[in-house]
């Protein structure tokens, strides 16, 4: 039986693109193929090897190089073929994937199953720097040199090449979410001749100041994508250029140009003038201002939420009715309406509404600075202070949960004084902030996002399973939960488990969610034919034209 969907709910989420190509009168120009897109990114990617890239705009950029055995069919969190071209398992835990045949490398190799075995091979064996910026311990776990990053067990139980068009994949144990997470720009499939000859495991730096120097992932990034690398200047631009070869058909740009511009305003103006053609994300403040000037927008579903993170290892927050009352404390309606687009939901609990585990049975904490009062009163804690972290301007600055990550702190302050707390503010640079602040645990009240790069709630949690002290929460009960849930098969009964999950833990208040954000794509109304999955990091540029 192939592509069994009742190891993964189909969930049909709209992609609203609110001024659509399709449906022109006679009137309208023709659309040409050919000619360059130029397109605008919050950063410069920081690698171009997709298993060690840790940021969207990177793998906005090797999505286009690199693809994945399955793919999230653009405009829903359908899981659709692409260098699998059929798939099947009986039980969750073994997987045996039927390829596409005649597909070849940018460098004339061909995809084979050997050739895919080697790269789940070479991601379970990272070792060193490797292991901490690889996405693979947040999907199977263990690498084959253990790991204090990493959770203990590995889900993968190997790799055969039966054929040379059928892989099969060995887990541990079912695992029901296994479809979802290989979609991810992170699994793409490399050409094992380019990763041995450009020596792709080369990795300098320090965990906290990782270096991706390799010259695979700088000079030599080589896929089956429809697009080929071309040239890198960083911090400048990237080209990729049409693979004439593509096995799926020519693509119809000639070339793609990522153009690295942190500031919002400067990306809205660039797409506004025609420098660019698109760009994302767009700034939270300039949804309304694009749309009033013909720019169009894609508007994807909140696959995210936005959290005010309390460590519960670090007093008074070991305290349940401390937590209580800053849950009560946050004007979180009032925070939203100042600081985001209309259109963003005020978030009551982790999992996001678009996402399986949402449900109605989960404690909700309205604003109540009374009742917060209250419950400080009750805690028997007199006077508390919190240290509240967050992060300084810098390029992350827009992204859609955090807008103005200052202001946000200086509201909720504000409400939290009022409520009887005292507040000493702990500004730290971004790059500090997540690669080692949150990481180390070196804070007590903080502000983040929880983000799915996959139509699941499973990566919203990921970092309850790997070693986070950012939480200080250990309560094997919910982590038993959430390892069945990863497990069960059956979709219903992994929702009803997510569920459970949502209500653990917002009773156990380890976060506080305020936000889930829809992330918008910006494009010229020149453009045709631009297509993005839900979880916006691989827009899909092989079908567009120009009008």
């Amino acid at each position: 039986m192939r592509h069994r969907v009742k190891l993964w709910t189909v969930f049909t989420l709209a992609v609203a693109l609110l001024a659509p190509a399709c449906g022109r009168d006679a009137a309208t120009p023709k659309a040409k193929s050919g000619g360059t897109v130029a397109f605008g990114l919050l950063h410069d990617p920081f690698t171009l090897d997709g298993a060690l890239a840790v940021s969207i705009p990177s793998f906005m950029a090797v999505s286009q190089i690199f693809e994945t055995l399955v793919r999230t069919e653009p405009g829903t969190t359908r899981v659709a073929p692409r260098l699998a071209r059929s798939w099947e398992s009986a039980d969750g835990r073994t997987w045996t994937f039927h390829l596409q045949t005649g597909v070849r490398f940018h460098d004339g190799t061909p995809l084979d199953a050997a050739a895919v075995c080697f790269n789940f091979e070479r991601w379970y064996h990272f070792t060193g720097l490797l292991q901490t910026s690889a996405k693979w311990q947040y999907v199977f776990g263990a690498f084959a040199t253990p790991s204090d990053q990493a959770p203990p067990e590995t889900l993968y139980g190997g790799c055969e090449a039966r054929a040379a068009d059928q892989v099969v994949l060995r887990l541990t144990r079912p695992y029901g979410g296994l479809l979802a997470a290989l979609t991810q720009p992170a699994f793409g499939i490399a050409s094992p001749d380019a990763l041995r000859r450009y020596d792709a495991d080369h990795m300098s730096g320090s965990k906290e100041a990782p270096v991706f120097d390799s010259p695979f992932g700088t000079e030599h990034p080589i896929g089956t994508g429809p697009f080929r690398f071309k040239s890198w200047v960083r911090n400048e631009r990237l080209e990729v250029v049409r693979n004439d070869d593509y096995w799926a058909g020519r693509p119809g740009p000639d070339r793609i140009i990522f153009r690295p511009i942190p500031d919002g305003t400067a990306r809205r103006q660039a797409v506004q003038s025609g420098e660019i053609q698109g760009y994302a994300p767009v700034d939270a403040g300039d949804v309304s201002l694009l749309r009033d000037n013909g720019i169009r927008l894609v508007e994807l579903p909140a696959l995210n939420t936005g959290v005010v993170g309390l460590n519960l290892a670090r007093p008074p927050l070991d305290n349940l009715k401390v937590r209580e009352a800053i849950a009560h404390a946050l004007n979180r309606d009032a925070m939203v309406k100042a600081k985001f687009p209309a259109g963003t939901e005020v978030a009551s609990q982790l999992i996001p509404p678009a996402l399986p585990g949402h449900g109605a049975d989960v404690p909700e904490y309205r604003y109540d600075p009374d009742l917060a009062k209250r419950l400080l009163a009750e805690s028997g804690v007199s006077s508390p202070t919190l240290e509240f972290s967050y992060p300084t301007y810098s390029p992350g600055q827009s992204e859609p949960l955090l807008p103005d990550a200052e202001g946000m702190f200086l509201a909720f302050k504000a409400d939290l004084e009022r409520a009887g707390f005292r507040v000493t503010p702990k500004p730290t640079p971004w790059a500090d902030y997540y690669n080692r602040a949150l990481r180390n645990g070196e804070v007590q009240v903080f502000i983040a996002g929880l983000g799915a790069g996959r139509p699941s709630p499973e990566e919203l949690f990921t970092n309850l399973e790997v070693k986070n002290p950012a939480l200080g929460f250990d309560n094997q009960d919910v982590m038993g939960t959430l390892r069945q849930a990863k497990t069960e098969v059956d979709a219903d009964k992994q929702a009803a488990l997510y569920q459970k999950v949502n209500r653990a833990l917002m009773e156990s208040l380890l976060m506080v969610p305020y936000a889930h954000v829809k992330v918008y794509f910006a494009l010229s109304p020149k453009v045709d034919g631009f297509a993005v999955s839900a979880a916006g990091s691989d827009p899909d540029f092989t079908a567009v034209r120009f009008t």
